[in-house]
């Protein structure tokens, strides 16, 4: 298939590249009358001069005198392409697909059209037929993607993205695309959440999370506040409070919180483990002992993902400051020191996790995580979340939202599910393609969410300088 050198909106293709696209729809016209054969000639001839003008009269004139030829059709349709005549190139190629329904590039091409004529579910049509005629079309495969998107079918268009990153793995700019649709998935899931939850006390509990996930620790405490008015005895607020008081490096009141938690909520895992964490920050080894032995004794797992581990781009937060490391270095000769079990191993893989002393973390998180195989599996998608099992979580919440719509504490997993996923992908591209231009674009939007203007003009400045000559979904701004 063709690559246009420029985006696809204003294409302006060279006369070889005409030529390509001519081929790759269908074949050359049969013999046919002298008048077909002559026009169709000069509409060659026109195409090599670059006359596209001339080249759609003299195509034009093949359909009047034939109106049963395809190729007459497709072509004509793909010189009102690349001439940037949306309508009239849809108007012609439908009329080849239906003369010829099984031609792969008139398919994809008619379905770009609709795709740009704001008509995806038209398109999906299409470019179903494209995918199932040529597996192999890397176009047709991401136009669907787009096009599941601009229709609104979200899962279809995350499902068809993430094939596309399975099927395509060194292509930087597709699994670009792939943490794009997952952010865009989450942004839009919450924004939908924010407008249903209201001023309820969900809703704030909504607005807290995202302000602590955004570090503005005031603003989460006071919706985790106003939250509690209405719901004194709420299961999560007290945590949530700890959670702050913790972020702002208050240890004293961030252990009242949790402690408060505990009293609302016995058997919260979380709570115990994050409780455990203050008593070690302040120097009290035995009484951090003790809760992370109530928390594993709880759930491991819920006690390992409190402390956000195992560590992962989707679970990094804010740095601690050198305060905060200070108290942890004094912290880990004691924990070397204490005997081994399930508490020193998992206080140890955090502590050196938040350390960063990569070969200690992996002895001590190596000797907790089997705990983690003891607890039976459930089909549930909060657990697949809290096991950074994303792809599972993302399934099994989808299917519990098809039968529960309403459900506002499933939708905000949804988010938060989606949210993990763009970061989990997006990592991926970080790592495995560090010098392409979406790596840099990618890094561009984290310094410009840091206010870190002059680094991220530098990145974008890097990315522009290895764009890719032409891709379906750089011309897809509004979609991804």
């Amino acid at each position: 298939m063709m690559r246009c050198p420029v985006r696809m909106a204003g294409c302006s293709l060279t006369i070889g590249s005409l030529l390509v696209l001519y081929l790759a729809l269908g074949r050359l016209a049969p013999a046919q009358t002298p008048a077909v054969r002559e026009h169709f000639l000069a509409a060659r001839t026109a195409q090599d001069a670059g006359d596209l003008d001339r080249a759609a009269s003299e195509y034009l004139a093949v359909t009047r005198l034939d109106p049963s030829l395809p190729e007459a059709f497709d072509n004509l349709g793909l010189v009102y392409f690349v001439q940037g005549k949306i309508q009239e190139s849809a108007n012609a190629l439908l009329r080849g697909v239906h003369l010829e329904p099984d031609a792969v590039g008139a398919n994809l091409y008619l379905a770009i059209d609709e795709v740009k004529l704001g008509q995806p579910a038209k398109a999906i049509v299409y470019l179903k037929r494209a995918v199932r005629l040529d597996p192999n079309s890397k176009e047709a495969a991401m136009w669907l993607g787009t096009a599941y998107w601009d229709a609104g079918q979200i899962p279809a268009a995350l499902e068809r993205m993430r094939s596309n990153a399975a099927k395509y793995p060194g292509d930087p700019g597709i699994v670009f695309a792939l943490g794009e649709a997952y952010r865009k998935a989450a942004d839009r899931a919450m924004e939908s959440l924010i407008h249903d939850a209201g001023e309820t006390p969900f809703g704030d509990r909504v607005f807290a999370g995202i302000y602590l996930e955004q570090h503005a620790l005031e603003k989460a405490a006071g919706h985790y506040r106003h939250a509690l008015l209405s719901e004194p005895d709420g299961a999560g607020l007290h945590f949530g409070l700890g959670e702050a008081a913790l972020g702002a490096e208050r240890l004293d009141e961030a252990a009242s919180e949790y402690g408060q938690e505990l009293r609302v909520d016995p058997r919260n895992a979380a709570a115990h483990a994050r409780l455990a964490e203050v008593r070690l920050l302040q120097g009290d080894a035995g009484a951090a002992h003790a809760e992370f032995s109530q928390a594993i004794g709880i759930s491991p797992l819920d006690a390992a993902c409190a402390l956000d581990l195992p560590p992962s781009f989707a679970t990094s937060g804010e740095s601690p400051s050198e305060t905060m490391l200070e108290r942890l270095r004094r912290a880990l000769p004691i924990l070397q020191a204490a005997p081994s079990d399930p508490e020193i191993s998992l206080a140890l893989a955090f502590v050196t996790n938040r350390l960063g002393l990569d070969d200690s973390f992996r002895a001590s998180w190596s000797r907790f995580e089997p705990l983690l195989a003891t607890v039976a599996p459930v089909r549930d998608a909060s657990v697949s979340f809290k096991r950074q099992d994303f792809d599972h979580a993302e399934s099994e919440i989808q299917e519990w939202l098809a039968l529960h719509p309403s459900d506002l504490k499933g939708r905000y997993l949804e988010a938060q599910i989606y949210r993990s996923q763009s970061l989990a992908v997006l990592d991926r591209l970080l790592r495995n393609f560090p010098d392409s231009s979406r790596s840099h674009q990618l890094m561009g939007q984290i310094h410009e969410q840091k206010e870190e203007d002059d680094k991220a003009l530098a990145e974008y400045r890097r990315g522009a300088g290895a764009l890719p000559a032409w891709h379906p979904l750089r011309d897809r701004p509004s979609a991804l």
